[in-house]
């Protein structure tokens, strides 16, 4: 399993402050900011660090299309975005290699 996951705050923004599972709905809200048209650098960093350190059921990326948008930011025009990105989709998909036992 990954680490823990910093909740959301009251603002919408991830704290590191409390920890616990990402659960679905946080996970389609996550997704959901990642997808938007206007998404700022700083908020997809944000959300990037966090779900990196996140404790992440393969069942929640699945049902909530996380994946998808993690692997959309790959090519984002940001370098930094695109690095967190790339990072993040490795670390699942190690996750979901070790699951099946490959």
């Amino acid at each position: 399993r990954l680490p823990p996951f910093p909740a959301g705050s009251a603002d919408g923004q991830y704290s590191d402050s409390a920890m616990g599972d990402v659960s679905n709905a946080e996970a389609i809200d996550m997704c959901a900011k990642l997808k938007k048209d206007n998404l700022q650098p700083e908020t997809a960093k944000d959300i990037l660090e966090t779900l990196s350190g996140a404790t992440i059921s393969i069942k929640t990326m699945i049902e909530s299309k996380i994946g998808v948008a993690v692997k959309a930011l790959r090519q984002h025009s940001n370098s930094e975005v695109a690095k967190l990105a790339l990072n993040l989709t490795n670390k699942w998909k190690d996750l979901v290699k070790a699951s099946k036992g490959n």
